[in-house]
């Protein structure tokens, strides 16, 4: 059997031979999200409020992709590596980038540290 599936990437290295992966498959009007995790010059080692809200920032550009916004969201898991340190900032950051009270199952999992200074992965699914 063969499902239909619509893809999103950003065109980095590793959705191909490195790894291989998409950002995003839609299927239906179901949105997979893979986890998104802090990138970039601008975000700060160590820093789980802004790592947070770029991995937010992630996800919210996977979901333009198939037309969808951060409100279409229905669950999340957030996996990090410093459970108090996410407790203390998801209320605020989850406020602002949902948009107010945030509409959506969630989970919030401690882990083992990930590489480097990365604090968190969140990954999602929406319907449109």
């Amino acid at each position: 059997m063969t499902i239909d599936k619509e893809l999103a990437n950003f065109g980095v290295p590793s959705e191909g031979e490195r790894y291989g992966f998409a950002q995003g498959v839609k299927i239906g009007n179901a949105i997979y999200v893979s986890g998104q995790t802090a990138s970039g010059d601008d975000v700060p080692l160590g820093d789980m409020e802004a790592q947070m809200r770029s991995a937010y920032s992630k996800i919210a550009r996977v979901l333009e992709q198939f037309g969808a916004t951060l409100d279409n969201v229905v669950d999340e898991i957030l996996f990090v590596a410093d459970y108090m340190g996410a407790a203390m900032v998801a209320g605020k950051v989850r406020h602002e980038m949902y948009g107010g009270t945030p509409q959506v199952a969630s989970t919030l999992i401690p882990v083992a540290p990930f590489a480097g200074e990365m604090l968190i992965e969140i990954k999602c699914i929406a319907y449109v």
